[in-house]
Parts: C-alpha cells; structure tokens; sequence
C-alpha cells in the first residue's frame, strides 16, 4: 500500500510504512518552535528523536538545534557520543 499525496501539478508516492511530508511547509520560525516545544515535553531528546515528528531531514534538525543553542532558547550536553536537548537551565 502506498501514499500518494498531491504537490501542485505533481503526486509523489510515498510507501505506506514511511510518514509522508507535510503539504503546508513550515517557516524557519514556526519549526524553531516546535523543536522548543518538542525539547520542553521530553528533556534529554537527542536530534534523531526530533527528525521522524517534525517530519524534516537530520540536517535541518542539525541546523536549528544548533542556533537555538547558541541563542540559548535550549540547551545541549553530550551523553557519551549522543548529544542531547534540554529546556533552559534543565541540563
């Protein structure tokens, strides 16, 4: 079984076990805060845990992790080789 949703004139097929993207993209914003919102509900997520609910690729994941760390909006520790996200002052 698959998925086919429609993207303006082009239908892309999906396989029914892979959660297909989203038809309304999000702003650089609104993902930001998500990904906030995502690291307040489960301190100590790691950026794979974010990947498959926000529906985006490891690298923008990797991309807005890393500036809401410096902007310190979250924080981050490592964890042996796994970095992993907290809330403000929860580490």
């Amino acid at each position: 079984m698959h998925k086919s949703p429609r993207d303006c004139i082009l239908k892309r097929f999906y396989p029914a076990t892979v959660r297909a993207p989203e038809t309304r993209n999000r702003t650089p914003e609104e993902l930001e805060t998500d990904i906030i919102q995502a690291v307040a509900e489960t301190p100590g997520i790691t950026q794979r845990m974010l990947v498959d609910p926000l529906v985006v690729s490891d690298k923008v994941v990797g991309n807005h992790l890393r500036k809401l760390v410096r902007e310190s909006k979250i924080t981050s520790t490592k964890n042996g080789k796994t970095r992993v996200y907290f809330p403000p002052g929860k580490t």
